[in-house]
């Protein structure tokens, strides 16, 4: 005897099968899902409520059912007359769990072998939505739930830990990564067929380090929640003091770059949480106890960012002149590899570019921030019965929104811009 599965009041008028599980003439647990369907509000999984062998599905991938419709059929597998089939069943499925370990051995494949045998995965509806989205392969999952269920975590998980050179054409080329998530248009195709002549454009290179740095840029900018804060630093006293020390001084002037180094460590001081990376896998934060600043520099081969140790422990003509050094060395592509390691936050400063302005620059993962410092400008200020000229200087301050709230965020930028606008702060 066969019991049929109707389609149960899930709280609207029709569904969509958006998954079958099974195939006919699978063999099925109790309470194993069979098919998912999909209102708009919900996704609910249909189960088999016997064990038994799966005789006949009714409906489609992408076919709408109305509430009440007849879905699949289930027939009770311990029956004598099926117990034959059964056997037969048995050697099939022992035969496709010694391909399935073959493959797993060969592919580091982690699914259940039970779930690769029924090609069935452990997921909740909404897992499997997301998977979708994604564009994720369940099969390369190994679910960290109940039973090795799949979660969102494991999703996540999945996505952090791919590992994409600039020589791929997966990063390059593959149409599923460059539309990434799967339900963004897909990139447009160039094409100049009516151009005049073919000299009206040519193709060029993009030298190594702009790919590598656009595809950490790009990973960074889709998986951090980027929140930007702006603020004016009126420096006008810092400027002085520091044309000051450069009037006087006989060695190499010093920018404003060293004393934004300087101030920012105290910042990181009093506000810890931007001194930390967030560790996905365990929903936590590693705090630092270290400053090390990365400094955005800009080159004819591309963007590095070279890290300046302990700057805590240096003063500011000791940064200026490290900085230097660090130039010096890439120009000679003599900079030792762990100058890119173990920093704490980057400051990205546009030096005298453009004629100052605001600007969102990308978080430089693993770190939670990132400031970007702007060429000063003069603006008038108004103070107590007239306007005064003062030195502005724009300030971007991109950070993890996981990580940091808009009260902190906001509550550091102002307290970096309080140090530089009074000179005795860096000292104290």
């Amino acid at each position: 005897m066969s019991t049929e599965v109707y389609l149960p009041d899930v709280g609207a008028d029709s569904v969509k099968i958006s998954e079958i599980l099974v195939e006919v003439n699978d063999s099925v647990e109790k309470e194993q899902s069979i098919m998912v369907v999909e209102s708009e509000k919900t996704s609910i999984e249909i189960p088999s409520p016997i064990a038994g062998i799966i005789k006949s599905i009714k409906f489609k991938v992408g076919e709408v059912v109305k509430s009440g419709s007849l879905l699949f059929l289930v027939e009770e597998k311990n029956t004598n007359n099926e117990e034959k089939k059964l056997e037969k069943i048995d050697i099939k499925k022992e035969t496709t769990k010694k391909i399935f370990e073959e493959k797993k051995s060969k592919e580091e494949y982690f699914s259940k072998e039970k779930n690769q045998i029924n090609n069935y995965f452990y997921a909740s509806p909404s897992v499997r939505r997301l998977s979708r989205e994604l564009d994720i392969d369940l099969e390369k999952i190994q679910g960290s739930g109940k039973n090795g269920r799949i979660t969102k975590e494991d999703l996540i998980n999945f996505l952090s830990n791919q590992r994409i050179t600039t020589d791929s054409p997966r990063y390059l080329e593959d149409e599923k990564f460059l539309s990434f998530p799967k339900k963004l248009p897909k990139w447009p195709k160039i094409s100049f067929e009516n151009r005049k002549k073919e000299s009206d454009t040519e193709e060029k290179d993009i030298q190594k380090i702009k790919k590598i740095s656009g595809m950490n840029l790009h990973r960074n900018w889709i998986m951090i929640p980027h929140v930007t804060q702006f603020y004016e630093a009126d420096i006008t006293n810092l400027e002085d003091f520091r044309k000051e020390i450069n009037l006087d001084s006989k060695k190499n002037k010093i920018t404003i770059l060293p004393f934004a180094i300087k101030a920012i460590v105290k910042a990181l001081k009093k506000f810890p949480n931007f001194n930390s990376s967030f560790l996905e896998e365990k929903q936590m934060l590693l705090k630092k106890n270290f400053y090390n600043v990365g400094i955005a520099i800009n080159t004819i081969e591309g963007l590095l960012v070279p890290v300046i140790k302990e700057v805590d422990r240096q003063d500011v003509s000791e940064i200026s002149e490290e900085i230097l050094q660090i130039i010096e060395k890439i120009k000679n592509h003599s900079l030792s590899s762990e100058y890119y390691k173990n920093g704490c936050i980057t400051i990205s400063n546009l030096g005298g570019i453009g004629n100052g302005g605001f600007f969102t620059p990308i978080i430089n993962a693993p770190e939670v921030a990132i400031l970007g410092v702007s060429r000063s400008f003069i603006k008038p200020i108004w103070e107590k019965n007239k306007f005064v000229p003062k030195n502005i200087l724009p300030l971007s301050l991109s950070y993890d929104h996981r990580v940091i709230d808009g009260v902190e965020g906001l509550l550091f930028i102002e307290y970096f811009a309080k140090i530089l606008e009074n000179i005795k702060n860096l000292i104290i």
